[in-house]
């Protein structure tokens, strides 16, 4: 990007996958944010992105970081990114919230560039499309209220709310077998 000018991307934007370069570029915004907070070391930050992927706090700091995000699952990276963006928020004592802001700047610049069709936002991970496509969703909403269309109209607002959440990980529930004896008190 120079002076506010970048160019199209050629590709569709990546979703489901965290490349080496985004890997490698949240990495080093990590290290920044330690700089930023007086985490020298990173032991601050590893709680977070130990949490994520449930792996007990070494205490090894940026070592560690370093090892989970270059080893882990890719969608664990866009964990570990709202997970450290809450961490940071909860302990800033600044009211304007300066440096989680500057994290959510540069992890947003860091999709931009790589072309990642994700968005931080308020701490979470939304998806986002080209400019174009964004745009033609918001006309068509308008055009669906404007001829009465009303119900039409939150139907595609619920779908793009929908598909802005993103995918959703899910670890299957705790599955109990209870002895027979036992349903009576369960039973309403």
């Amino acid at each position: 990007m120079r002076h506010g000018y970048a160019g199209d991307p050629l590709d569709p934007p990546i979703r489901t996958d965290a490349p080496i370069s985004l890997r490698n570029s949240l990495f080093a915004v990590l290290m920044q944010l330690g700089r930023h907070t007086h985490d020298q070391f990173g032991t601050a930050l590893e709680i977070p992105v130990c949490n994520v992927i449930q792996r007990p706090v070494s205490h090894d700091g940026f070592q560690t970081i370093e090892e989970i995000i270059s080893a882990c699952d890719w969608h664990f990276v866009y964990s570990i990114i709202e997970a450290v963006y809450r961490s940071v928020r909860k302990l800033e004592m600044s009211p304007s919230y300066e440096v989680s802001n500057r994290f959510c700047y540069d992890i947003n610049e860091i999709f931009r560039e790589q072309n990642i069709g994700w968005r931080l936002l308020d701490g979470i991970l939304v998806v986002h499309g080209d400019e174009a496509q964004e745009s033609a969703l918001v006309d068509a909403i308008g055009k669906l209220n404007q001829n009465g269309r009303v119900t039409a109209a939150s139907h595609i607002q619920s779908a793009i709310k929908a598909f802005q959440r993103g995918p959703k990980l899910i670890r299957p529930a705790l599955s109990l077998t209870l002895p027979v004896q036992w349903n009576v008190y369960f039973t309403t």
